[in-house]
């Protein structure tokens, strides 16, 4: 039933909307659900951040604002540290919540290659496009991440140091 249900949320995830369809409630209980499936626990106060962004995104009309928002939280301390702390522990935990299954030596090491890019790019947010139902298919490239649209403010993972 749960391989079922992951890939519907992630298409309901990505579905275009138009921002008057969206509404705070609606953004609470989607930013709580992220909550409980990837950080195990309720939302705290704090979490209100996420809700304004992803309002704030939806208002503005950003492609894939869910994912932006989603991104951000899979790359906090948090989940980081819950994943296991290490990189090919966070890669490990990340591609397993998005796909159901464990990464091959190949798309781990590809995975950790990414976080060291010169470009610094964000890791759960390029898995979320890549593994979701409407992501990127074929085989992994640098170019497809060159021209990226820079409407939207984008984080390198806090643990991205440059150091190895």
């Amino acid at each position: 039933m749960k391989k079922l249900i992951l890939p519907v949320l992630i298409l309901l995830l990505f579905a275009r909307q138009t921002p008057a369809q969206h509404s705070p409630g609606e953004a609470r209980r989607i930013v709580a659900g992220w909550y409980e499936r990837f950080l195990g626990r309720e939302p705290d106060p704090p979490s209100q951040v996420w809700v304004d962004k992803l309002m704030r995104g939806w208002r503005d009309g950003i492609p894939h604002a869910a994912a932006h928002v989603l991104a951000e939280i899979l790359s906090t301390p948090e989940y980081y540290n819950r994943a296991g702390g290490t990189q090919e522990t966070y890669i490990n935990h990340l591609y397993f919540q998005l796909t159901g299954s464990r990464p091959s030596p190949r798309v781990l090491r590809y995975w950790v290659n990414f976080v060291y890019h010169p470009q610094g790019h964000n890791v759960a947010y390029d898995m979320l496009l890549r593994y979701s139902p409407g992501g990127n298919a074929g085989r992994p490239s640098w170019e497809r991440y060159r021209d990226r649209d820079r409407e939207y403010e984008y984080h390198r993972p806090y643990w991205r140091d440059g150091s190895r």
